[in-house]
This record gives structure tokens, C-alpha cells and sequence, in this order.
């Protein structure tokens, strides 16, 4: 199985740039050769900072333009995104408690989409109603699963990319949430699917380019 993993894609105001660079050509150059070299994937996931301003018009442009596109996409919102608005475009992606998160299960296992997202900061948060969610889809499950979040829930040993991670607190929510559930060692495991916020990770990289990885997972780990 194949799945497609992309992330900061900062869409923008058609025509603009971002350190000279144009979000939305880059995203279509993502989505090319995402079709041309990968178009056996199973699925694309987009994790977060899909808008640079959270602009529902960039939302509405991502809608359009994914309804178009031949592979299954599933998104996470990152600190760049505004709930709101993107729930006005993606009102199907919200849980019960209106956060982004979600379920798709594929044939490697089942992927769960988080929100770490909080307003006026850039760091991520995982509050207890999220780790409700998490705790409670990991409990109905056998899985193996895939985590995927916008920000990193452990230390990356990146300085910038750790500033903005989730808080303490919240990251070790995360963690004891999957952990605590299911072993990473057993049968039934769990990978954690991220990728550290080019911009802090790298800053002369500044967000205009998508980041783009193929993973390829086997039905269950030892497989």
C-alpha cells in the first residue's frame, strides 16, 4: 500500500507570493507529479497549514480543486488555518465537538486525523475533548494505525520545530493516549505521520513549497 503524505502548503491569494515563490503553482506541482509518478497511491494526506491566512476563498479553492482530483485526499489543519473558515468549506470533516478529526481506514490500517490546532498561537494544543476523541477511537479499533497531526507530538531535536510542537502537557497527552492503548511493539501498532513545519525546521525554506513524501506500509508490520 502507498500512501501519499504532504504538508505546508500555505495557499494564498491567487497570483501572490511567498518569498517569491507562488503557493498554489507549487500545489499543483505537487499534485502532477504526485498523479504522474504515484498515481497508484491509496491515499494523499495534506496535514495542516492548507491556508497562509486561513482564508475561507483558499479553502473553497482546495475543495474545487481536490473534487477534481482522481486520488482520495484527506486533510489535518495546521496553526496557519482557522477552524472556522474551513469548517464553513469542509463542514463534514468536523468531529461532535467541532474539532477537525477523523477516520479512513486503508489497507495498512486505520488513519486517524488530528487537530492540534489553537487559536492567537502557533504551538499546537490537544485538549481533553481531542484526546476523548483519540482515546476513544484507538479503544473501538484493532488497528494498526496512522496518526497524522499537523504539529509533532515529541521532540524532534529541532529547536525551532520543538517551539512550536504541542505544549508539553498536550504532547504527552498524545502520546500516553496511543502508548496506553495499543503497544507500538505488538501486532496491532501504531505510526505517528508528521512532518516538522519547514518554515521553523528550515527557515530560508519559508512555507511556499509543499512538502511531498511517498510511504509505503505493508498490511501489518512484520509483513
Amino acid at each position: 500500500m502507498k500512501l501519499l503524505h504532504l504538508s505546508d502548503i500555505h495557499l494564498t491569494t491567487p497570483g501572490s507570493t511567498i518569498g517569491g515563490r507562488d503557493p498554489r503553482a507549487n500545489f499543483e506541482r505537487a499534485l502532477a507529479h504526485a498523479l504522474k509518478d504515484h498515481h497508484d497511491a491509496e491515499l494523499m494526506v495534506i496535514t495542516g497549514d492548507l491556508s497562509d491566512w486561513g482564508d475561507a476563498a483558499d479553502y473553497q479553492w482546495l475543495k474545487q480543486r481536490l473534487d477534481e482530483y482522481p486520488l482520495p485526499v484527506r486533510l489535518c489543519i495546521g496553526n496557519h488555518d482557522r477552524r472556522a473558515a474551513f469548517l464553513s468549506v469542509f463542514p463534514d470533516l468536523a468531529d461532535d465537538n467541532g474539532f477537525v478529526q477523523g477516520i479512513h481506514d486503508t489497507a495498512a490500517g486505520r488513519c486517524l486525523f488530528l487537530d492540534t490546532a489553537h487559536p492567537d498561537t502557533h504551538a499546537g494544543r490537544y485538549c481533553d475533548d481531542r484526546l476523548g476523541w483519540l482515546e476513544a477511537r484507538l479503544a473501538e479499533h484493532d488497528g494498526p494505525f496512522l496518526l497524522f497531526m499537523h504539529h509533532n507530538p515529541m521532540p524532534v531535536h529541532l529547536a525551532p520545530s520543538t517551539r512550536f510542537a504541542c505544549s508539553t502537557t498536550h504532547r504527552s497527552g498524545v502520546s500516553s493516549a496511543a502508548t496506553g492503548q495499543k503497544s507500538v511493539t505488538s501486532s496491532s501498532g501504531i505510526v505517528i505521520c508528521l512532518w516538522p513545519d519547514p518554515s521553523q525546521a528550515f527557515p530560508s525554506h519559508r512555507c511556499a513549497a509543499p512538502i511531498t513524501r511517498a510511504i509505503r506500509c505493508s498490511p501489518r508490520p512484520g509483513c
